[in-house]
């Protein structure tokens, strides 16, 4: 049986995935919206290079950070939807925390249903091709995928912990729901953006 440790450690891996989504999310947006009033407010580096034109405020702070939030948000989806064990492992000594773990510790109709769909949607939406052949091995013959519907794939992993938080009653302290992550995530977006705006 699961541990309410690992269950815990397993909903904080998921929160702060969906923290990585939702900030890039709500930050990518912000950004979009201020790009044209902030290429009016450019600061010159120097006097040398007053006269030229350096792009938007901010040009080479926000595009650093909002591709690495959506690269941080991608790895560690992915690894959330890995296999209990890398295929070497042929031994079963060294478990990932991944969804496929969690669920082989149950024998459960629901939970396995709702694993089920996990590993389609994140096969089928595009992110597990996306992972294998840019993100970890930078292919040079991959064709951009369009990544459809992340936020269907957490709400899975939302439900999955539901039903394994509803076979025991030791589990029911365990995580903060992701509704809660959310808040805090547009919330801390949004205090960033009205001290900018300043």
């Amino acid at each position: 049986m699961l541990d309410a440790k690992t269950l815990d450690k397993f909903i904080e891996e998921i929160n702060k995935s969906y923290q990585q989504f939702c900030v890039w999310r709500y930050l990518n947006d912000e950004f979009g919206l201020r790009q044209h009033k902030w290429k009016n407010e450019m600061t010159p580096i120097n006097v040398e290079m007053s006269n030229q034109d350096f792009g938007c405020k901010f040009k080479n702070f926000f595009p650093v950070t909002v591709v690495s939030l959506r690269d941080g948000w991608l790895l560690s989806l992915s690894r959330i939807c890995d296999p209990a064990y890398h295929p070497s492992d042929t031994r079963k000594e060294r478990p990932r925390l991944s969804v496929d773990f969690i669920v082989s510790n149950f024998n459960d109709k629901e939970i396995s249903s709702c694993v089920s769909e996990i590993k389609s949607r994140y096969k089928v939406g595009g992110l597990k091709e996306y992972r294998d052949n840019f993100l970890t091995h930078n292919d040079l013959k991959f064709d951009n995928v369009y990544i459809e519907n992340i936020e269907i794939l957490y709400y899975l992993l939302d439900e999955l912990i539901d039903k394994v938080k509803d076979t025991n009653n030791g589990y029911l302290d365990c995580g903060w729901p992701l509704n809660n992550v959310e808040e805090l995530s547009s919330r801390g977006v949004f205090e960033l953006f009205e001290k900018l705006d300043r």
